[in-house]
């Protein structure tokens, strides 16, 4: 879990979305200058070098900039990791669970290293 406040005259805009802190929306694309964030994601063998996870990730952001109030976003998903001992490959599949206009499918990414 992850939380954040800014505040004074000109405060911080904190950035959620993609592929390491809410999967299954786009890149960046929820800001605010108060919030928190969660991810819960359960990792198991498969065969040879690949693994497994499953994951759900949850934020919440006051102070958006483009939208007042409260934003709750939730997503769920799923993807393999292909582990050696230098590198990990990921693939993941992110589902929006609070759904908007920009938001009704999912997404993939693809990346290097553990979300977290």
């Amino acid at each position: 879990w992850k939380g954040f406040n800014s505040w004074a005259d000109d405060p911080n805009y904190f950035y959620y979305g993609g592929n390491s802190e809410l999967r299954g929306y786009d890149y960046l694309e929820f800001a605010g200058n108060k919030g928190w964030f969660g991810n819960v994601e359960l990792r198991f063998p498969l065969v040879w070098r690949f693994r497994g996870a499953t994951f759900y990730d949850h934020a919440i952001l006051f102070g958006d900039i483009e939208f007042p109030g409260e934003r709750n976003r939730n997503s769920v998903g799923g993807g393999v990791r292909l582990a050696f001992s230098f590198l990990i490959l990921r693939v993941d599949y992110g589902y929006p669970l609070s759904k908007d206009a920009q938001n009704q499918d999912g997404r993939w990414y693809f990346s290097i290293g553990q979300a977290f």
